[in-house]
């Protein structure tokens, strides 16, 4: 009896992995279609179309920042070159831009796609590469790359928008994201949140009905609490707020949990669970966190749609969604491990989905232990190959739309004091991004805001010497750093919170 039982069982397991494993195919082809173009003004796949106004106005911040203007040649050969896999200037030819540009700007599939006006636009651009980079591009078309240099995968140049998903997904057993989507993603996480005071609350839209945004929300312990903003988090990719955050979360409660509203925003579409969808675009998201405001609004004492934001790793992209298109909702924004800042580079690109960096920076001269390899296969197994988050990378994500600029038309829209702010906490050895080439672009626009005048936010930037991506979480010191900076604005601890920034700039590390 009992091994017919058992017999069963393993049937009816086989029979579900299998029945999944179909289903799973077929979400990943239906998903895995190229989204339209760029430029369209009927459905553009950001919910914000590329026009040629606000293209023009990127490429000249990319010239700018990357090439100097003609002053800094090399960093803008390194700038096009990591597009190509990092591979060596002359061996980038002509075509090959063409090509890559034609996806950078328009979301076309090859050169000969483009239209008449479209290849008179890129023509145009590429000169303008070749006289600030002092370097013309080959003539000669690429037939291959130099070794770890992408040439395996047989791609000239990474465009996620229109590559193809396969070569980077692995498919996951049912059971896993059972596990993953279940027990860690809903009992754990709902377990944690709720000893921390947390109850979760769903908003809703009547611009978009089928649109629902999940948040935790815990009110101020003090019943006396004076009015202030909620402090809204925004967690980055993995399983939500079940294992890493716990201890950020119990300190935003400790340290300002008695007098402050804290929210944790869940983001459903980077977190580990099934390959069904891709999320809202950023139209969408911005308008969904608008109504979660009005929400927390009609609950609390404070009634003003606006918040002290923090956003983590890919969390800052909705903060940096907020910034630009709802900059009056946001009185603070703290950015930790900013990968929003020079996401037009192909640093995150290349790191995360085309050659997962795993094991973190200066890994191949480092001894890395048996512990930590095992870590990091089962990571990029996890996460890097994972069919819903490549694909959220790779179809539903828009350079020009996700890049903050550190500028005063992506940072002080609806800017209402000077006490409002910015912050980025860099790790040095962020193994996603370039962490000392975002620290010093944010020291140079430091240097330019304190020439300007008019009413703009202050910009603080701390880099964490030797940390890498997400290690501040495992810090008591780099924590309360970050709790300081969000829960500081705008009342009796400003001043040290202010003080303190200011002496982590001065050693470079916190």
């Amino acid at each position: 009896m009992l091994h017919g039982n058992a017999a069963r069982a393993a049937a009816c397991f086989l029979c579900a992995e299998g029945a999944f494993f179909v289903w799973s195919r077929a979400q990943q082809s239906r998903l895995g279609v190229p989204p339209p173009l760029f430029a369209s003004e009927t459905s553009p796949p950001s919910g914000t179309a590329f026009t040629t106004e606000l293209r023009r106005k990127q490429v000249s911040r990319i010239l700018s920042t990357e090439f100097g203007d003609g002053s800094t040649p090399e960093r803008g050969q390194r700038f096009i070159s990591g597009w190509f896999h990092g591979a060596p200037w002359n061996e980038i030819d002509r075509e090959a831009v063409q090509t890559w540009l034609a996806w950078a700007w328009f979301n076309r599939a090859s050169w000969e796609a483009c239209s008449t006006g479209e290849r008179a636009e890129l023509e145009e651009d590429i000169a303008t590469f070749e006289q600030l980079s002092g370097r013309p591009f080959g003539s000669t078309r690429m037939t291959s790359l130099t070794p770890n240099e992408g040439r395996t995968r047989g791609l000239f140049c990474m465009r996620p928008n229109v590559d193809p998903l396969a070569p980077f997904t692995k498919h996951k057993p049912l059971v896993l994201y059972l596990l993953t989507q279940l027990l860690v993603g809903r009992w754990s996480q709902w377990r944690m949140l709720r000893e921390l005071g947390f109850a979760p609350r769903t908003a809703k839209s009547a611009k978009h009905p089928g649109e629902r945004l999940r948040y935790w929300h815990r009110p101020p312990s003090r019943p006396d609490a004076p009015e202030a903003p909620p402090i809204v988090l925004f967690h980055g990719i993995g399983l939500g707020y079940s294992v890493n955050y716990a201890p950020l979360l119990a300190d935003l409660a400790a340290h300002a949990g008695g007098e402050r509203t804290i929210v944790a925003v869940e983001l459903p579409h980077i977190r580990l669970t099934m390959p069904v969808d891709y999320g809202a675009n950023p139209a969408v998201s911005v308008l969904m966190v608008r109504a979660m405001l009005d929400d927390v609004a009609a609950i609390s004492t404070w009634k003003s749609l606006t918040a002290d934001v923090i956003g983590h790793s890919y969390g800052t992209f909705a903060v940096a969604h907020l910034l630009k298109h709802a900059g009056e909702c946001v009185r603070s924004a703290t950015l930790v491990d900013p990968v929003c800042v020079g996401a037009h580079r192909s640093t995150l690109c290349k790191s995360f989905v085309y050659e997962p960096a795993v094991f973190g920076k200066n890994a191949a001269k480092r001894r890395i232990s048996a512990k930590r390899r095992l870590i990091g296969r089962i990571k990029d197994y996890l996460i890097h190959s994972d069919p819903r988050l490549v694909g959220v990378l790779m179809r539903n994500f828009f350079w020009w739309e996700n890049v903050l600029w550190l500028d005063a038309d992506d940072l002080d829209r609806g800017v209402r004091s000077p006490e409002q702010h910015v912050t980025l906490f860099v790790a040095q050895h962020d193994r996603y991004v370039d962490g000392e080439t975002i620290y010093a672009d944010a020291q140079a626009a430091i240097n330019a805001r304190e020439q300007e005048h008019g009413l703009r936010r202050e910009l603080r930037a701390v880099l964490w010497e030797g940390l890498d991506h997400g290690a501040f979480l495992n810090s008591v010191e780099k924590r309360r750093q970050v709790v300081e900076s969000v829960a500081g604005v705008g009342s009796r601890a400003a001043r040290g919170v202010g003080a303190m920034v200011g002496a982590a700039e001065g050693c470079g590390h916190g």
